[in-house]
């Protein structure tokens, strides 16, 4: 008995294409990140489903293509998170100033219009 997952008419297909293989990167990836929530989940139904149909070195490809760049996202989060606790340290300290320069200027407001 032959395995097979596609059929076209009398053509059987023991894995998949590589038009569907060598445009997941270009194509479903980049729907990963739609704005559009609906468009996402189909994005994410089409990977999975390509994924449970690939060979296992197209499969381990991809995993490791999608921790590439998960880790960059990380990546990018972190930093972006430093400099978010850099500017609120940065204001808190403005802050400070600007009451510790209050408090030295009104009593010479006071001393001058009291």
């Amino acid at each position: 008995m032959s395995h097979f997952f596609f059929q076209f008419g009398l053509k059987a297909l023991t894995a998949l294409p590589g038009f569907i293989t060598s445009s997941v990167h270009s194509v479903l990836f980049s729907l990963l990140a739609h704005p559009q929530l609906s468009i996402r989940e189909h994005a994410t139904k089409a990977l999975s489903a390509i994924l449970s149909r690939c060979e296992f070195e197209v499969r381990q490809s991809l995993h490791m293509y999608m921790m590439v760049c998960i880790n960059y996202m990380l990546t990018r989060l972190e930093a972006a998170i430093f400099s978010l606790k850099e500017f609120e340290q940065e204001a808190l300290d403005n802050k400070r100033f600007g009451q510790s320069l209050l408090m030295s200027i009104l009593p010479l407001f006071i001393l001058l219009h009291g």
